[in-house]
């Protein structure tokens, strides 16, 4: 005969707590498994889950009849046991026949990781993310502080500190600090901090800012950067941006692109060369109620009396076809000097007869005796 008696709180959809099994004599019966708890305690029934790997969960069958969740933080070790309820022996409570989860999880190559279990490139990668974050939340706190000391007798040495930076970890926080800064002449200072550092993250931040920040001269601070740097990835970067529904951010990448010279992107400025942007303003009046009252009139009737409504009005679409000279302007540059003006066909035919041209003229300078080469 056997008794389990189990204590068990319950917390987040899982069990942590304690069960201990009571045994008279040797003809008591055991569920299939046993799962022995940290604090000492036991839990009977039958592991359902056993293929299941990590095992973050246990789930328990029990044997009068519904199930557990348990954390597998919270197990030590568990007992396997038959396929079939039978009498238990002496033997079955032998260390030798518990199997423990560390052990089990350790032979699987898995690690401990805090409270988890995770594969070792797995925590390779969290502890790189975590010291990136570290990192970077550094190089915020020392910039903070000499942006401080731009305002103080200290001002040189905070100036010369902040100049003398180029570590890729620091982007982020010069991109924090930029986002907040009010000052121009500061901002203009962790522009040509970021030109200098001079890697894929700076040159995305600088992107970023020529196109976002509303100062004008951040804009060609920014730009004068990207420029110089000359760096394959800006363009595309800027392309993406002649699609957006903000037309001055549209222009500011069609003058980027003339800037930067690049022939390759004449194709997207034609495409937005005229753009239509549409604007949904909220309706005029809402919806109002209005009650009136019985008011009596000298011969007893009552013109104003019941309820009137004023229906709310739809929002209102606005739209407006912008001619934007920024992309001509880049077309004119990259082309040069050719102007079709606002004539996107036009502009399509003169760069389809280029792209032909210039195909010819590769074709022409191909090896006589290159086999592909067709015949005269």
């Amino acid at each position: 005969m056997g008794i389990a008696i189990r204590r068990f709180d319950r917390g987040m959809g899982t069990i942590a707590g304690f069960a201990v099994l009571i045994v008279w004599g040797n003809s008591v019966l055991m569920a299939d498994d046993v799962l022995v708890l940290e604090h000492g305690g036991r839990i009977v029934g039958r592991w359902e889950n056993r293929d299941k790997q990590p095992e973050e969960n246990y789930e328990i069958t029990l044997p009068e009849g519904g199930g557990l969740t348990v954390n597998a933080a919270k197990v030590q070790r568990v007992l396997a046991g038959q396929a079939e309820p039978r009498p238990m022996l002496e033997e079955d409570l032998s260390p030798s026949r518990w199997v423990h989860g560390t052990q089990r999880m350790e032979s699987r190559g898995y690690v401990r990781h805090g409270s988890r279990w995770r594969m070792p490139q797995d925590v390779q990668l969290i502890e790189e993310r975590e010291d990136l974050d570290r990192r970077q939340k550094e190089w915020l706190q020392k910039l903070r502080h000499w942006r401080g000391m731009l305002a103080t007798p200290q001002a040189r040495r905070a100036y010369e500190k902040i100049l003398a930076v180029n570590d890729p970890m620091a982007v982020w926080a010069l991109r924090e600090l930029l986002r907040d800064e009010n000052a121009t002449q500061v901002k203009l200072l962790y522009i040509h901090v970021l030109g200098d550092i001079a890697c894929q993250a700076s040159v995305q931040a600088l992107v970023g800012i020529s196109l976002q920040d509303p100062d004008e001269e951040v804009f060609y601070a920014s730009l004068a950067e990207l420029v110089r740097l000359q760096s394959p990835q800006v363009p595309g970067l800027y392309v993406e941006s002649l699609t957006h529904s903000n037309n001055a951010r549209l222009n500011r990448a069609a003058h980027a692109l003339g800037r930067l010279g690049d022939p390759s992107c004449m194709a997207p400025l034609i495409e937005a060369l005229i753009t239509t942007h549409y604007v949904i303003l909220p309706p005029r009046f809402k919806a109002r109620q209005t009650s009136f009252v019985r008011s009596e009139m000298p011969d007893g009737s009552s013109p104003w009396e019941g309820t009137a409504y004023t229906s709310q009005d739809s929002p209102i679409m606005l739209h407006r076809t912008f001619r934007n000279e920024e992309v001509l302007q880049a077309l004119i540059q990259l082309s040069g000097g050719v102007s079709f003006g606002f004539h996107p066909q036009a502009w399509k035919s003169w760069l389809a007869n280029q792209q032909h041209q210039s195909a010819a003229t590769l074709h022409a300078r191909r090896d006589p005796a290159d086999p592909d080469r067709p015949p005269r």
